[in-house]
């Protein structure tokens, strides 16, 4: 009995340190998360601080950081990786932004004139109201992107994927749209007008109401796109894809058609006035008077 009762009372006072032993590894561990904690209050701070300072965080991790209504002209990103920060109404004048990760990112009236955003992945975020005035975007990819009111003048966006894009009354006016993709994009009252669309998809695209006046659409693919209520006044349309397309009571003044597909397209109504429609062709189309074009 007094073996029993000894071993018993051992077993209590192993038991007791046990509990003893990992109460202080807890609270060493609680410790060192709160110090990690701080640590990384501290760095994020700090990597604030010195991007007002200096603006310099070339290939930099700000994921998630809150960056808006800053001052940064000049701001080196490049390569950054920027996932989902908020960049609301900050000034970003002239800044780097060259192949960085900014999927997510909210640019919401920034300003972005003249900036380098060449190659970055701008895919699913909001540029709402955002002034990207000559800025390049050649090779970004803007997939799904909002840019709703957006300022694009003299913007370069040679080859950008801009598929599904929002641009709804948007403008562009001498913009570079050189073989890029915005197809089944959303470009009610976008202005694209003196713009370079040379070669562009804009397959399945709603271009209500949108102004092209005097643009550049040489070979470009309008296949089952809206245009109704378009302004096509002195545009360049020759060997343009306008299969399918909609273009009931369209005014074509002046522009050049050459060479451009109308097959099974909707002309209803539409008027066309001084325009050059050598080799055009307008298979099954619905002619402006109702009758089917010929195929012949």
């Amino acid at each position: 009995m007094t073996i029993i009762l000894g071993k018993w009372v051992s077993n209590m006072r192993h038991g007791a340190f046990l509990n003893k032993a990992i109460l202080i590894a807890g609270v060493v561990l609680l410790a060192g998360c709160t110090s990690l904690s701080n640590l990384s209050d501290s760095y994020s701070q700090l990597t604030l601080k010195e991007i007002a300072n200096d603006g310099q965080c070339s290939e930099c991790d700000l994921r998630y950081m809150d960056l808006s209504g800053l001052d940064l002209p000049k701001a080196n990103f490049s390569g950054g990786y920027l996932f989902n920060v908020d960049f609301t109404r900050t000034s970003l004048i002239d800044s780097n932004f060259e192949s960085a990760i900014l999927i997510s990112v909210n640019l919401d009236r920034a300003d972005l004139s003249k900036a380098n955003m060449a190659k970055a992945n701008l895919s699913s975020s909001s540029l709402y109201g955002t002034t990207l005035r000559a800025a390049d975007l050649s090779f970004s990819n803007l997939k799904y992107a909002n840019m709703e009111a957006a300022e694009l003048s003299f913007a370069n966006l040679r080859a950008a994927n801009l598929q599904g894009a929002i641009m709804i009354s948007s403008f562009a006016d001498k913009a570079v749209f050189t073989k890029a993709n915005l197809s089944q994009s959303n470009l009610i009252e976008a202005d694209f007008s003196n713009s370079d669309m040379q070669g562009v998809n804009l397959s399945g695209a709603n271009l209500t109401d949108a102004n092209l006046t005097m643009t550049n659409l040489k070979n470009a693919n309008l296949k089952r796109a809206n245009l109704r209520g378009s302004s096509i006044y002195y545009t360049n349309m020759s060997g343009a894809d306008l299969s399918g397309a909609d273009l009931r009571g369209v005014h074509f003044v002046g522009a050049n058609l050459n060479g451009a597909d109308f097959t099974r397209a909707d002309l209803l109504g539409a008027k066309m006035s001084s325009v050059l429609k050598k080799h055009a062709i307008f298979c099954d189309a619905r002619m402006p008077n109702g009758e089917r074009g010929s195929c012949n």
